[in-house]
């Protein structure tokens, strides 16, 4: 995660006597069902969006535009961890750490991100790992935390609460330590990770906005994320993407 570890809480994981752990946990329950719920999100097979926007320092810094495109229709399964890139000139896919293209397939595809490599442009395979691994997660929340170890937690019953999860060695996702902000109701509203193949410095609260309630689980269709320090968002938009979901299988 970067030597530069100015995240989050550290230490070691909240023993199950701890009380903390306990009102985590059943603060994680209201928030899955005030999410439609663990049966609703077991039965979606995809989720289709088309990108309206994507701006902000990362994608320009990236090449966005340049060396990669945006693709004309993303397809999102969560359960089998697939996301399928619509280019005119083929399909990109996101599978489980994978990336397949029409005409190759390259396996733990997060080793291309070592060292000085990730500092480098991208390419529409390395683009379609990135924002992959991230919407497989993002629209699994907050269903994938339920088995992680929590690290930290403040749950409140008139303000927000947050959790901090401790993710497995190896996962397809931004950071092993991320915070997870939810609002008196349960809804995710923010998240703080660190996006460690892109930089050691890459650290940023993740707001969801614009909510569709009409969906089987609610789906944020306006995404910010702003730099950070500390728990503390700054005001300096880094990423900002903007999507209809169009239809859910």
């Amino acid at each position: 995660m970067g030597s530069a570890q100015q995240d989050l809480d550290s230490g070691t994981p909240l023993a199950m006597d701890d009380p903390r752990w306990s009102a985590a946990r059943e603060f994680l329950k209201m928030a899955e069902a005030r999410h439609g719920g663990r049966s609703a999100f077991s039965k979606i097979n995809k989720i289709t969006l088309h990108l309206h926007q994507m701006k902000g320092m990362i994608p320009f810094l990236k090449g966005h535009g340049q060396t990669f495109t945006m693709p004309e229709r993303i397809d999102v399964s969560p359960n089998s961890r697939t996301v399928s890139f619509l280019f005119s000139d083929g399909t990109v896919r996101f599978k489980n750490g994978a990336i397949v293209s029409p005409t190759q397939r390259f396996e733990n595809y997060r080793l291309k991100f070592k060292g000085w490599q990730r500092l480098k442009r991208w390419s529409n395979l390395d683009a379609a790992y990135f924002f992959g691994y991230s919407l497989v997660n993002y629209f699994s929340l907050p269903f994938l935390l339920s088995g992680l170890p929590i690290r930290a937690a403040k749950i409140s019953s008139t303000r927000r609460s947050w959790i901090q999860f401790e993710f497995p060695p190896g996962t397809d996702t931004h950071s092993r330590l991320q915070k997870f902000w939810f609002d008196q109701t349960g809804l995710l509203i923010r998240h703080d990770y660190h996006a460690d193949i892109i930089g050691p410095m890459t650290y940023g609260s993740h707001f969801s906005r614009d909510y569709r309630f009409d969906l089987p689980t609610p789906i944020a269709e306006t995404r910010v994320v702003t730099f950070r320090i500390g728990s503390f968002a700054i005001p300096v938009v880094v990423l900002k993407a903007k999507f209809t979901v169009e239809e859910i299988e």
